[in-house]
C-alpha cells in the first residue's frame, strides 16, 4: 500500500547558488519520493541519513513535524477499519525508527484512544453492548483493558446522565421513562444503582407526574377531618403576613427663637411629625400546614387557622414558599424551602387551575457532558505523560549537542573568512554579511519552533 506520490525537487535560491548550498526542503521531498517508490519495510534508516547528510540538514530539528505527518498518514489509514494488525504495528514501528520520530508514541496513544472513544459512543448510542465485540475492539486498537473499561464506563454513565437530565428538566418521571431507564441499564450492561440525591429527585419527578395525572398523594394527618375530606400534603411552615411598620419619624414646620438672656432662648412656632412607613412580611406563627381537598388547615404554636379552598382567588409559587391570595382578610405567605413545587401542583390540581412552577431539581450528583470530556482528556494525558517526559529529555540532549556542533562550525568559518579577508577583502565582507543574515534567519526560525 503506497500513500505517497513522487514530487519534483525545488530549485535553489540565488544565495544558495552563490554559496553552493543545497535547498534543504528537497531533503523532505527526496524522503517522500523514497516512500513513493519503495515498499515501506524496504526503506532503511541509512537511506534517510544519507539524504540528510547530502543536504546537511538535521531532520529531527527542521522537519520533525513534517515527518510525523508521514506516520499519521499511515496510522489514519490503518484505523479506518477500526483495527491494527500485527503487520500494521510493525510498519508503524519501522517508520518511527527510520525517521527517528520522538512524538510517534504520543500520536499513537491519542489517535487510537480517540478512535476507540468514537466506537464506544456508537455502542452506547445504539444501546447495544456486546462483551465479545468490546473486548475485540480493545485488542484491535491496542487499548489496555483498564483504559478501555474506564472509557466505556464513563461514556455509558454520561449517556444515562443525559437521560436523567432530560427528566429533571421536564420535572416528570413517567412509568414509560422508568421502563426505558431499566432497559438502558440492561442493554449497556450497567449495574446502575440509583440512590441518595438522584433517587430523591427521581421520586419527586415521579410524584409530580402522578399529580399531573390526577393521582394525588394521600397523607395520614392525624386530624379530625370532615366527611369525605382527604389530606394530600403536610409541611412545616412559617406563617407570614404583611404589616405596615414605621421606619423613622421626621419633623417639619416653621419656628423661630428669641434670646431671653445669655445662653437662654425661647422657641416659637409649630412642628409636625411625619412618619415614614413600609409594608413588610412579618412572621405571625410557626407550625404545620395541611392541604386537603376542601381547605388549608394551619396548626400553629400560637393558634390554628383555616382557609377554605373556595376562598382562594389565586396563589403564587416561589422557591422559598407559597403566597395565598384570599377573597377577604389578610393574604398569608407560607414560608418553607422544600418541595414548594409539589405543594403548588397539588393546590393547582385541587383548584382546577394551571400554574408555572419553579424548577427545584438538584442535579448535583450527575456528570455533565463537559465533565465526561474532562475525564476522558485526563485519561489520555496519563497515557502520554511519561512519553512526553522522555521526549523532552531527549530533545534537551539533542539541542545541547547541536549547539556545540554549530559553535564548532562557526569557529571554522570565522577562520576561513579571516584568511579570505587577506586575499579578497571585498568578497569576504559580502560573505560575512550573507552569513550574518542567514544566522539571523536561523535564530528566528529556531525561536519560533522552540516556542
Amino acid at each position: 500500500m503506497c500513500l505517497f506520490e513522487k514530487k519534483e525537487l525545488l530549485p535553489s535560491s540565488f544565495f544558495e547558488k552563490i554559496l553552493s548550498i543545497p535547498n534543504k526542503n528537497n531533503a523532505l521531498i527526496e524522503i517522500n519520493n523514497i516512500f513513493a517508490e519503495k515498499e515501506l519495510l524496504s526503506v532503511t534508516a541509512e537511506e534517510i541519513q544519507k539524504i540528510a547528510a547530502s543536504y546537511k540538514v538535521n531532520l529531527e530539528k527542521k522537519f520533525q513535524n513534517e515527518l510525523l505527518e508521514y506516520y499519521k498518514k499511515y496510522l489514519d489509514k490503518y484505523l479506518e477499519n477500526n483495527a491494527l494488525s500485527k503487520g500494521n504495528i510493525s510498519e508503524l514501528n519501522h517508520i518511527k525508527e527510520i525517521l527517528n520520530l520522538k512524538k510517534a508514541e504520543v500520536v499513537f496513544v491519542e489517535k487510537t484512544t480517540q478512535k476507540f472513544k468514537l466506537e464506544v459512543e456508537k455502542i452506547v448510542e445504539n444501546e447495544n453492548y456486546n462483551e465479545e465485540y468490546f473486548n475485540s475492539l480493545m485488542e484491535r486498537l491496542s487499548i489496555s483493558d483498564e483504559l478501555g473499561k474506564d472509557i466505556y464506563k464513563k461514556t455509558a454513565r454520561s449517556y444515562v446522565g443525559n437521560f436523567l437530565n432530560d427528566i429533571f428538566s421536564e420535572q416528570r418521571f413517567s412509568p414509560e421513562q422508568e421502563e426505558k431507564l431499566k432497559k438502558i441499564s440492561k442493554n449497556l450492561n450497567l449495574n446502575l444503582t440509583i440512590e441518595g440525591n438522584i433517587k430523591e429527585q427521581l421520586d419527586k419527578c415521579k410524584l409530580l407526574w402522578q399529580i399531573d395525572n390526577g393521582n394525588l398523594p394521600i397523607e395520614n394527618c392525624g386530624l379530625s377531618l370532615q366527611a369525605k375530606e382527604i389530606c394530600h400534603y403536610i409541611a412545616e411552615i412559617d406563617w407570614l403576613e404583611q404589616r405596615t411598620v414605621t421606619k423613622k419619624v421626621n419633623y417639619a414646620g416653621v419656628s423661630t427663637r428669641f434670646r431671653l438672656a445669655k445662653g437662654v432662648y425661647l422657641r416659637a412656632g409649630s412642628i409636625k411629625p411625619l412618619r415614614v412607613t413600609e409594608d413588610v412580611w412579618k412572621e405571625i406563627d410557626s407550625g404545620r400546614v395541611f392541604v386537603t381537598n376542601k381547605r388549608i388547615i394551619f396548626v400553629g404554636a400560637l393558634g390554628n387557622k383555616t382557609i377554605q379552598l373556595g376562598k382562594i382567588l389565586d396563589f403564587s409559587v416561589y422557591s422559598n414558599g407559597i403566597e395565598i391570595e384570599k377573597d377577604a382578610g389578610r393574604s398569608p405567605f407560607f414560608q418553607f424551602n422544600n418541595n414548594t413545587d409539589v405543594f403548588g401542583l397539588i393546590l393547582a390540581n385541587l383548584l382546577g387551575i394551571s400554574k408555572d412552577l419553579p424548577n427545584n431539581m438538584d442535579t448535583s450528583g450527575l456528570l455533565t457532558p463537559e465533565d465526561h470530556v474532562r475525564n476522558f482528556e485526563k485519561e489520555v494525558s496519563k497515557g502520554i505523560a511519561a512519553i512526553n517526559a522522555e521526549r523532552d529529555n531527549q530533545l534537551a540532549a539533542i539541542k545541547a549537542e547541536t549547539e556545540a556542533k554549530m559553535k564548532e562550525i562557526d569557529e571554522k568559518e570565522d577562520a576561513r573568512l579571516a584568511e579570505l579577508a587577506i586575499k579578497n577583502p571585498e568578497l569576504a565582507a559580502k560573505l560575512k554579511a550573507i552569513r550574518e543574515e542567514s544566522n539571523a534567519r536561523l535564530k528566528a526560525i529556531d525561536k519560533k519552533y522552540s516556542t
